[in-house]
């Protein structure tokens, strides 16, 4: 008895314990937590750097260049000319041939170098402009932007993907659940059973057999209990993983299907919003973009480079022979001529893959368009089937109360009445299935039409 209690009270303290989580909930934790989601993000902002990055080409390019020259033969050279006859005799004939020299060259006797390589070193700052690439550079940022718009609908296909899934894993929580109730109401209604069989069999008034039927009805009832609490277990470990918690989280669901208030019109429904549809509009666009990077490999190129510098080294009679602040400016144009076709036949290798991707696109859209219009008709059939169901529950509720009063009365059977019990239990559990499906499919559906996101 005390390990019964004890038992009932653990119970209950994990069930205070647990975690009562919404529909909002689960999705928020599960796009917090989940891998591909991370992923998916990631990529945005490495597009988003990436777009910066050619974004950049557009500006200067700005450098700072030095750089120094030891050389290991560094030695003093010494060259000179002092007191040579032939020397001062040449100079007496050129002040002789050029009278106005003659003060200079007075007085020469010779002459004498000295010449030290030392180290050398210069510097500078260099700035480059380009100023037509042929559309390269346009043509790079403009597929970069793409790019990067293609990144952000990958995230958004992501999150959907991952609503979907913790939307299935939700309701399946909840479907558990009620088929735990659906299995525990039906084995009550067959203990009771058993007491008025128990009670006509004490007084004669019913057969041992009948007894015994109902007892192995009630152990076949227990074991559909036994698997509803693992189908619960079970669900509740799948709904964690895909919320991104551990297996074992003490979280509940809420007992019914989440409300939906906002009734889906499949007459504006479109694959337009979808982020497919944008993805496979952005690889055409990369595509024709790809074809004008092409052809700018081939128109002039026009730049222009403007620089400034330092340089010092060469010592020349204790003077440094290179000591000066220079600047200059350079325009560059570049035109190719011929290259034995390569530039048409990159330019037609660019369009035929943009045919390709508009090929892929209207394949893919028409797709779309079968998958929208297969979802459509599954929300609608879900639909019917869940008014069928509840149609067959009521009809199965007063056949029960009927045949439970027939039985009692001595107008009916055990096995009429086993039968009715049996028939309300699928009419249930068929109407549990029937709304199970009729959330799936209306999640897929505005998965479908792209109204997914952010509801």
């Amino acid at each position: 008895m005390k390990k019964i209690l004890s038992i009932f009270v653990l119970t209950l303290s994990i069930q205070a314990s647990a975690q009562v989580m919404t529909l909002k909930e689960c999705r928020e934790a599960a796009l917090k937590n989940n891998v591909n989601v991370a992923i998916a993000a990631e990529k945005s902002q490495k597009a988003s750097y990436d777009e910066r990055a050619y974004y950049a080409n557009f500006l200067p390019n700005v450098k700072l260049m030095g750089g120094a020259l030891y050389n290991s033969w560094n030695k003093n050279y010494h060259f000179g000319l002092e007191n040579n006859a032939l020397a001062v005799s040449l100079m007496q004939h050129l002040a002789q041939a050029f009278p106005d020299l003659a003060p200079q060259l007075a007085g020469f006797s010779g002459f004498d170098i000295n010449a030290k390589t030392g180290v050398m070193y210069a510097g500078g700052l260099t700035v480059t402009q380009p100023i037509y690439m042929g559309g390269k550079i346009t043509a790079a940022h403009d597929m970069s932007m793409i790019a990067k718009d293609m990144t952000a609908q990958n995230e958004r296909l992501t999150a959907n993907q991952v609503i979907v899934g913790t939307d299935e894993a939700y309701v399946l929580c909840v479907k558990a659940k009620e088929m735990r109730q659906v299995a525990q109401k039906y084995n009550e209604m067959l203990q009771e059973l058993l007491r008025v069989v128990q009670s006509g069999h004490k007084n004669g008034m019913v057969p041992q057999n009948d007894v015994l039927r109902v007892q192995v009805k009630l152990k076949e009832s227990k074991l559909q209990m036994n698997k509803a609490d693992n189908a619960i277990r079970l669900a509740r470990m799948n709904l964690c993983h895909a919320i991104g918690a551990p297996l074992d989280a003490p979280i509940e669901v809420a007992d019914e299907y989440p409300s939906d208030n906002e009734l889906v019109n499949t007459l504006e429904a479109g694959i337009q919003n979808r982020p497919e549809y944008a993805l496979l509009n952005s690889q055409v666009a990369l595509a024709d973009k790809q074809i004008k990077l092409a052809k700018s490999d081939f128109l002039p190129n026009v730049a222009l480079m403007l620089g400034g510098g330092y340089a010092n080294g060469l010592q020349l009679n204790n003077k440094s022979l290179i000591d000066s602040f220079s600047f200059n400016a350079l325009l560059t144009v570049s035109v190719p001529i011929f290259h034995f076709g390569e530039g048409s036949n990159k330019v037609k290798s660019a369009r035929a893959q943009k045919a390709i991707a508009e090929m892929q696109q209207r394949d893919l859209n028409d797709q779309m368009q079968l998958e929208l219009a297969q979802a459509t008709n599954n929300l609608d059939e879900a639909k019917q089937e869940v008014e069928l169901t509840e149609n067959s529950l009521q009809q199965a509720d007063e056949n029960l109360r009927m045949t439970t009063s027939q039985y009692k009365a001595g107008m009916a059977t055990l096995a009429d009445n086993l039968e009715a019990q049996t028939l309300w239990q699928n009419a249930y559990e068929a109407n549990v299935e029937a709304k199970f499906q009729q959330y799936l499919m209306r999640t897929k559906y505005l998965k479908a039409a792209g109204l997914l996101s952010g509801r």
